[in-house]
């Protein structure tokens, strides 16, 4: 999966990430490597469905790639 993410450097020098497409979804760190882990975390994080929300029936579950 490929996610568009917008990187800034502070004045500070560190390095803040957003995701246009996943409103809320932000990460920063101290150097790009740093930045990018995190917001790989983060978006990992939000596109997790909740236990709660998945069908107790698993039969009418699929999986797709995007």
């Amino acid at each position: 999966m490929n996610i568009k993410v917008v990187m800034e450097k502070s004045e500070d020098g560190k390095f803040f990430i957003y995701v246009p497409s996943l409103p809320g979804v932000i990460a920063e760190g101290r150097n790009q490597d740093e930045a990018l882990k995190e917001i790989r975390e983060a978006i990992s994080s939000s596109l997790e469905p909740y236990e709660e929300d998945m069908p107790q029936n698993k039969e009418n579950l699929q999986v797709i790639e995007i």
